[in-house]
């Protein structure tokens, strides 16, 4: 309810929202029928994001109309899909692992009225992986939660759990990562040596399953067989250069940044882009350009190493500027602190305790 008035009173439930390269990749392959100019109008063909919450928002557009009500309604459940999802398996997930029915209760009832994030789940959530990415990390940890809880755990299951897991990397390589771990925990405690390595191949082609037409298709369209995706050298160069590293004025070093390298975020990069030959060229030089930065400086990148990963859990209070809600922004950014430090703090207290 909270979601569907924010998206009410921010006149978003039927119009057509622009959310950056996500958004422009999916009207192109709508368009164009191809994944393409995420950057700007007439790029051609890109490998900047995973494809899957382009494929269904391209087929949203394609179906309805890119300017059209329908679509921005069916984007609009989409969103709210994902996150009754997340939240629903979150909270199955908590009631596998704490006995105490109140205890994740209140978890999800901090979920449902938190305003901290609504509008990535009432907005973003439209074109971008993170509720998907949730929900596909969360269906993972309760499957295996229930899989532990198995006298003795069927190849059936663990087939489904190799697919799971191989849909969850290719949505999101980072969730991909950690519900990997999670899933090599559970072999090397409940399975017997030959069964890991027969789980190990399930895992592998579970993952090709997704990956491979992938890769076959950016060898075609892109030149490259490109696995994942074309901007690591990019995202790592907008993180780290000398202008970062004191931490001082820190939102307009990364207006700037975005400014100069970010071929979305202005012509001047755009055009940097095209003379260094395309997406993948220039992404391949910034990276070359910044693990030279790296090798010469390796206390300055440690420094915003560390700055970054705390960023994740615990923002600074100029993190507020960068939301695509701006009102309320300083609650919020606040609200997300404590949770933050709260959660750590419980992650904490659970390992020392031994809580599931």
């Amino acid at each position: 309810g909270m979601r569907v008035a924010w998206m009410i009173l921010a006149d978003v439930t039927t119009r057509f929202l622009d959310m950056g390269e996500a958004t422009r990749a999916a009207i192109a392959l709508a368009e164009q029928g191809v994944i393409a100019d995420a950057y700007f109008p007439g790029q051609g063909p890109t490998a900047h994001l995973m494809p899957a919450m382009i494929l269904v928002a391209g087929a949203l557009f394609h179906l309805f109309g890119v300017d059209s009500a329908g679509a921005a309604l069916a984007l609009a459940g989409w969103a709210m899909a994902q996150m009754l999802c997340g939240f629903a398996l979150l909270y199955c997930l908590f009631r596998k692992v704490e006995s105490n029915r109140r205890i994740a209760f209140a978890g999800l009832a901090l979920l449902c009225l938190s305003p901290a994030y609504i509008a990535q789940e009432a907005a973003d959530f439209r074109y971008w992986e993170g509720g998907l990415g949730v929900c596909l990390g969360t269906a993972n940890l309760l499957l295996i939660v229930m899989l532990d809880g198995r006298e003795r755990i069927g190849t059936p299951a663990l087939l489904f759990g190799a697919l799971l897991a191989g849909a969850a990397f290719f949505v999101s390589p980072p969730v991909g990562v950690a519900v990997d771990a999670c899933w090599a925990w559970l072999a090397f405690r409940r399975l017997s040596p030959l069964r890991i390595l027969g789980f190990a191949g399930m895992g592998a082609a579970g993952l090709a399953l997704f990956l491979v037409p992938w890769t076959m298709r950016n060898q075609a369209v892109m030149g490259e067989p490109i696995f994942l995706r074309s901007n690591f050298g990019l995202e790592i160069a907008i993180a780290n250069h000398p202008a970062a590293v004191s931490g001082e004025n820190q939102r307009e070093t990364l207006r700037a940044r975005m400014a100069e390298i970010h071929p979305f975020s202005g012509p001047q990069a755009a055009e940097r882009m095209k003379a260094a030959g395309g997406e993948v060229a220039y992404s391949r030089m910034l990276g070359e350009q910044t693990r030279a930065w790296i090798a010469a400086n390796p206390w300055d990148f440690l420094r915003l190493t560390l700055r970054h990963y705390r960023q994740f859990y615990i923002p600074d209070m100029w993190q507020e500027a960068l939301t695509n809600w701006h009102a309320y922004t300083r609650p919020r950014i606040l609200f997300i602190r404590a949770v933050g430090v709260l959660g750590l703090i419980g992650l904490c207290v659970g390992l020392i305790r031994r809580r599931r």
